[in-house]
Formats: C-alpha cells, structure tokens, sequence
C-alpha cells in the first residue's frame, strides 16, 4: 500500500485571520468584563455613600426633633409656672384686666419714635 499524502488532510483548518479575529474578540470581551466589574464596583460604593448620607439625615432629623420637644418642654407656660413656683420665685400670675393689648403702628411711625435714627426715606 501507497500512502498518499493529501495536503489538505493535514493541514491546520485555522486560518491566521481567523486567529486574531478571535484574539480581538478575546481581548474585547476582557476589557468589557473589567469595564463592568469597575462600573459595578463603583455603584456599590456610591450605594453605600447614600445608605450613609439617609442614616446622617435621619439622625439630624431625630436630632431636631429631640431639640423641638425639649424647647417646647421649657417654653411650655404650665411647666414655667411650674418651675417658678418651686424656685419661690417673685414672679406671680396676673390678671386678665392687667393685660394691655398694644395697637400695632406703621414703620414709619415706630421707627420715626426714635430720634437717634435716621429718618426713612
């Protein structure tokens, strides 16, 4: 028996165009797979950034609203009666006939009350 030999039983089916096409393919794919992982990387920690700015404003807000409660605790007018009486403070209800309702005045007027301050134009 004659062995024939046929170029094309034993040459490579794989052209070298075919090669760097896949190359480029490769390389494309792999820069877009770490563009992603960068891109996602980066919305995590913006995710944690505003999980950390929504925790700051909920405390301010708590925050203000604890101050709210408190200056209305002290400002309350039965709880000043309250503390003054327990300081034996000088200071004592008065009646309603003592209260004097003032008119309210023009700005011109009031200011021009004054005669240290310049007229208003």
């Amino acid at each position: 028996m004659r062995k024939i030999h046929n170029r094309r039983s034993f040459s490579n089916g794989v052209s070298l165009g075919y090669l760097a096409w896949m190359a480029a393919l490769a390389v494309l794919l792999i820069a877009g797979g770490c563009y992603y992982a960068v891109l996602k990387n980066e919305q995590i920690v913006l995710k944690r950034d505003i999980e950390k700015i929504h925790l700051k404003t909920a405390s301010c807000r708590l925050a203000a609203e604890q101050y709210r409660a408190k200056a209305a605790a002290r400002v309350n007018r039965w709880a000043i009666r309250d503390r003054l009486s327990q300081d034996d403070s000088l200071l004592r209800d008065i009646t309603s006939s003592q209260i004097e309702i003032a008119e309210r005045q023009p700005r011109r007027t009031v200011a021009g009350l004054h005669p240290t301050t310049p007229p208003c134009p």
